[in-house]
């Protein structure tokens, strides 16, 4: 069975402007490859393939007195991963 290891796990009230500007900042370090997260003294940095699977979902709760929104981006990839990994027709 495989491991799965929490690199990092963080939920935290921010306002919309510090969400865009860190959603802007992520974006140009997946353009450059490799991505690196702080908090505190603790840092992670991810190499990030030429491709990877990227999702989005978006769901609603709908309760008597509000409604919940969530939308979560998911990029995804494997250790190794590169075009020439990709399924072709022979």
């Amino acid at each position: 069975m495989a491991k799965t290891n929490i690199l990092l796990k963080t939920k935290e009230q921010r306002s919309i402007e510090d969400v865009a500007a860190f959603l802007r900042q992520l974006a140009d370090r997946v353009e450059q490859k490799e991505i690196a997260l702080q908090r505190s003294e603790e840092e992670i940095r991810l190499d990030v393939p030429e491709r990877l699977t990227f999702q989005v979902k978006a769901k609603e709760k709908v309760k008597k007195r509000s409604t919940k929104h969530q939308l979560k981006l998911t990029l995804k990839w494997k250790d190794g991963d590169s075009p020439e990994n990709l399924v072709q027709v022979a």
